[in-house]
């Protein structure tokens, strides 16, 4: 095979497929990255980051697909969970999901996004759980999560201290 023709062979690792499917994501995602998706979580059941993937993917369809629809998002992230345990990513993409599309369902977000930090998470699972924290009107909780977390120079983390003290995530705004 000459260098100029791309190569049809799946990869044979998690580390090769997750180079494939992860991010960046494309601007536009098509059947074409969730058959790689499918393919990819096929092959790796138990990979938490292929599972995560395939969920960040399938939110970014243009249009829901019927065999991608949107609640195949949460049963992502859930593999993803089921498949690694200890792994925060699963739980941090699961309860960003589910506190920003089920505006009832944020406890049980709230909760999942406690367990994604009490295992290890990245500073977007302390900014959605501080902005739960504030929206109740629990506002020092909060802000004491933020400034006390492994990323509170992140400028995700500086922003949303920024907004709480500003009353921007109150209940009564």
């Amino acid at each position: 095979m000459d260098e100029e023709t791309p190569s049809t062979d799946e990869p044979t690792d998690v580390p090769s497929w997750f180079a494939r499917i992860g991010p960046p994501y494309p601007a536009n995602v098509g059947r074409e990255h969730l058959e790689a998706a499918d393919a990819a979580v096929a092959a790796f059941p138990d990979a938490a980051v292929l599972w995560v993937a395939r969920g960040d993917l399938i939110q970014l369809l243009g249009a829901p697909l019927t065999r991608w629809p949107t609640s195949e998002v949460e049963r992502s992230y859930t593999r993803a969970i089921d498949a690694e345990p200890d792994n925060a990513i699963g739980y941090e993409e699961l309860g960003i999901w589910l506190d920003l599309m089920y505006e009832e369902r944020r406890d049980e977000a709230a909760g999942i996004l406690d367990d994604a930090i009490l295992r290890g998470a990245g500073p977007h699972a302390y900014v959605a759980r501080a902005r739960l924290h504030a929206e109740a009107g629990d506002v020092q909780p909060a802000l004491m999560l933020l400034r006390r977390c492994p990323f509170e120079d992140h400028e995700a983390v500086l922003e949303m201290i920024h907004e709480i003290e500003r009353g921007e995530w109150s209940p009564d705004s």
